[in-house]
């Protein structure tokens, strides 16, 4: 029977590796990135070096950044962001989720205005 092993991670080298995968143009790094900053995964949660991270997976060309920072701005409550990333997104046609969110935000928001 195979038995696993507690593995330490060293966080400095996931980091390395993931930034240099963006830097040789493959988006998810930075997608990978970006969320171990959004989410406190191996580091402390950054908001600000998360959205850098998912702003450079959607200029590499990755829609799924546009939800990342959709999710981002909306668990920073900032709805108004939130719903301009998931729009970006929905018009991408990546993912359904992105347009019931911005439904979702748009709905949210037109309450808020009565």
């Amino acid at each position: 029977m195979y038995r696993y092993k507690e593995v330490r991670a060293d966080t400095s080298k996931i980091i390395e590796c993931f930034q240099k995968a963006g830097d040789l143009g493959y988006s998810k790094g930075y997608l990978v990135l970006g969320s171990m900053y959004a989410y406190g995964m191996y580091v402390s949660t950054n908001y600000t070096k998360a959205a850098v991270y998912y702003q450079k997976a959607i200029d590499l060309g990755n829609p799924d950044g546009y939800s990342s920072l959709g999710d981002l701005y909306n668990q920073k409550q900032d709805t108004n962001k939130a719903l301009e990333y998931y729009q970006k997104a929905c018009k991408k046609g990546e993912d359904e989720v992105d347009c019931e969110e911005a439904e979702a935000l748009e709905h949210q928001l037109s309450l808020k205005k009565k």
